[in-house]
């Protein structure tokens, strides 16, 4: 018999609000309510019927705008809103069925309406609230999913980060629910954000399914997986998920045929959106015992707790999980010994980026990870670069260990120590063979006896694609082999190529038959592009470019096909070789070593105006100081005055 509409009065001298309930056009049978944050008062719509399990009746809460003479009346019906609070801070009180990780936490909860714009307020309100400690979010993915670079530098993560710092508030965020390679949202890379994935044990499988699995710890069907766009480590933890929480009273609690049926009031929550607040609980606990303890903790100190503290799960791949499973105890054991003089050291790498947004970072194609999603195949054994740098610590150098997690395919491999000196950049060799196809990841991580928990942990990251066939279906491709040496002798001296047969295999073949040929013998470095002898207006490149011995024009080879850097892989990064070109496939012999990275010249580039981009096959592994030299040689225009003679050029080995 409801009209749907209550009357409402509101004294603004002393904050007392009524809300005819009953709707008998009489206030005065009913409760004098005020603002909820300053009173904790519910008022109540229906009368609830104790005979039946399901509530007839709906509480809410007042909530007063005085500025702008506004009373709302906030309605206890969300479901997925009540879920995700029971999680973290439901509380068995007299009649209640359970409790959440952290029952004795009060709740801040913000309305933010499901929009970009409401979700980055609503962290806004939350972090400037004096009485907030953590903060996490119902979801995320209106924020910040859209943003495929995810390195950081969206606006809203942007704020977030800046949120932490001034307020000293722990943000958590689900990293959503795309179980896909490199598919957690941006908002998660805030320096004190903890990123937050979704985990369930055995037994609470065959509870919740009925199924049995074969190993304790099992990752959620849902949730987001590493690494992010510029090679950043994340998940930092998984969080347990798929368990008993609130719902609505209102409604019959979930049923599971065959298995169980919940009371009104309760559900199984599942997804990330349960997880982060779990671990959100978890992050209140220690806080909380670190303030008994008196121990002086910010949200840094937590997260490097949590991170480290995490319990690593051996059947489940380091991108989807990042540290492990967060653990109270283990972060609390590292909290311990922080209190009492423990040891941290700031180490950052970095390393090579390859993805199709790559190109777009800061530094195009470097970041702070081993991430290269194309380029590869299976059995191809290739090393890359990691820079290390120490920046805090002894200003002795200092040995770390190195291992690796995660790595039982046996795609990495390194040396075992690293020397780290203060301040100064190392290179550290890593090598990766991928064994079979599909994705390959593992942890690098440097321990330190004299730090607390590990002192550096950074994720590699190479994907090996399975091929398709004729009819768009999987083949599986031949089996590869190392790539080809070959080393280029000149006036100059002598430098060493490393032509990629298997990225490239046109390009590769063309340009190997040109050396088996002995075209090169005699040829010369003819061409060098430098920032000051290129047409006003243009896009700028710095390359040296060399051909074919002059004398053996009338027998070069038909022009290739363009093997477009889109579908090898193989970027225009420092000392990439490559072949010259006018429009597409009109290459031959002519071939060019870039001088630093060059993005303009992969595909979408525009230094030719068609956008196609050169075709990239391979990089000088040895001798670049030589090519240098040659590019830095006398010139007019873009010509070399005189042209660098190449005097042999051979397969090595």
């Amino acid at each position: 018999g409801s009209s749907h509409f209550f009357a409402v009065l509101w004294d603004e001298s002393t904050g007392d609000v009524w809300v005819d309930t009953d709707q008998d056009r009489d206030l005065t049978n009913e409760a004098t309510l005020g603002e909820y944050d300053e009173r904790g008062e519910f008022g109540v719509f229906g009368t609830d019927d104790p005979d039946t399990p399901v509530r007839e009746s709906v509480g809410f809460g007042v909530q007063i705008d005085a500025d702008k003479g506004r009373v709302a009346l906030n309605l206890g019906i969300a479901r997925h809103g009540t879920l995700v609070v029971g999680a973290s801070v439901g509380s068995r009180g007299e009649n209640g069925r359970f409790d959440g990780v952290a029952p004795g936490a009060r709740l801040a909860a913000v309305g933010e309406g499901g929009s970009a714009y409401g979700q980055t307020e609503a962290t806004i309100v939350a972090a400037a609230h004096p009485s907030v400690d953590v903060i996490y979010f119902e979801q995320s993915s209106n924020i910040t999913h859209n943003y495929l670079l995810r390195d950081g530098r969206l606006v809203p993560s942007v704020i977030a980060d800046r949120l932490v710092e001034r307020y000293g508030s722990s943000i958590l965020s689900p990293t959503h629910n795309f179980p896909v390679l490199g598919a957690i949202d941006d908002i998660v890379m805030g320096r004190g954000v903890i990123g937050v994935g979704g985990h369930e044990g055995k037994d609470n499988f065959f509870m919740n399914h009925g199924v049995r699995v074969e190993h304790d710890d099992m990752l959620l069907i849902t949730g987001g997986y590493g690494p992010m766009g510029d090679g950043t480590l994340k998940p930092d933890i998984i969080s347990p998920s798929n368990y008993v929480s609130t719902s609505q009273g209102f409604v019959d609690g979930r049923a599971i045929p065959g298995l169980f049926e919940l009371p009104p009031g309760y559900t199984i929550a599942g997804g990330t959106s349960t997880a982060t607040p779990t671990a959100s609980g978890a992050v209140a606990l220690l806080i909380s015992a670190a303030r008994q303890s008196g121990m002086d903790v910010d949200p840094h100190t937590i997260k490097y707790a949590v991170q480290r503290g995490a319990r690593y799960v051996p059947n489940i791949a380091a991108y989807k999980q990042g540290n492990g499973v967060i653990s109270v105890a283990g972060a609390w054991a590292i909290l311990q010994q922080l209190h009492a003089g423990g040891m941290t050291v700031d180490i950052e790498s970095r390393s090579s980026i390859v993805t199709p947004y790559s190109h777009m970072l800061p530094t195009p194609h470097e970041g702070f990870g081993l991430y290269e999603r194309s380029g590869w195949k299976k059995g191809v054994r290739r090393e890359r670069t990691v820079t290390l740098t120490r920046t805090s610590g002894p200003s002795a150098p200092m040995t770390f260990d190195v291992s690796w997690e995660g790595n039982d395919h046996g795609t990495f491999s390194s040396p075992l120590t690293v020397v780290l000196p203060l301040g100064a950049p190392v290179d550290f060799p890593v090598t990766a063979t991928p064994p079979d196809h599909g994705v390959h990841t593992a942890h690098l991580t440097l321990d330190h006896p004299d730090v607390t928990g590990y002192a550096h942990r950074m994720l590699a990251a190479i994907v090996a694609p399975l091929g398709l066939g004729a009819a768009g279906f999987a083949a599986a491709a031949p089996q590869a082999g190392d790539p080809v040496r070959v080393v280029v002798e000149t006036g100059m001296g002598s430098f060493e190529l490393e032509v990629d047969v298997d990225a490239a295999p046109i390009t590769a073949a063309n340009f190997l038959r040109y050396v088996d040929g002995g075209f090169y013998d005699g040829g010369t470095f003819f061409r060098t592009v430098h920032a000051d002898n290129q047409p006003s207006g243009s896009i700028r490149i710095a390359v040296v470019q060399g051909g074919r011995n002059p004398d053996l024009e009338a027998e070069s080879f038909p022009p290739i096909p363009l093997e477009r850097t889109s579908d090898t892989g193989l970027l225009h990064l420092d000392g990439a070789v490559s072949m010259g070109r006018s429009g597409p496939d009109t290459a031959t012999h002519s071939f060019f070593i870039c001088i630093g990275d060059q993005p303009s010249l992969d595909f979408g580039g525009m230094r030719n105006p068609d956008g196609q981009g050169f075709a990239a096959f391979g990089r000088v592994v040895a001798g670049m100081d030589v090519v240098l030299a040659i590019h830095r040689a006398p010139y007019e225009a873009q010509r070399l005055t005189p042209p660098v003679r190449i005097t042999r050029v051979y397969r090595k080995g």
